[in-house]
């Protein structure tokens, strides 16, 4: 769609459902900060998930492929943990900056 088109479409239903701009803009505004927290949220369970594989890589050990999975268990609640903190951290500072 170009954007005139567009611009009609909204407009169109916008006054189907009796809105005004001011109330799109405060939806909208709305739906952004459900995705932030939605993203967050999705850090910190990815620390969780870290945390408990972490926990279980330690349960694992005494033959060489039992081992193995320990050290891949770790490594890759390791990666979690950090990717978790990554994305968290970034809506932190992205929510301090906006405001």
């Amino acid at each position: 769609m170009d954007q005139a088109a567009t611009g009609k479409f909204i407009t169109k239903k916008r006054k189907e459902l009796n809105l005004t701009q001011e109330q799109i803009v405060e939806m909208m505004k709305e739906m952004q900060d459900l995705k932030n927290a939605k993203i967050t949220f999705t850090g910190y369970i990815l620390m969780i998930v870290g945390i408990v594989m972490l926990t279980l890589s330690q349960l694992f050990g005494g033959t060489e492929f039992q081992d193995f999975l320990s050290g891949f268990m770790l490594g890759l609640s390791i990666c979690q943990m950090v990717i978790g903190i990554f994305i968290v951290s970034r809506q932190m500072a992205n929510k301090n900056r906006n405001k």
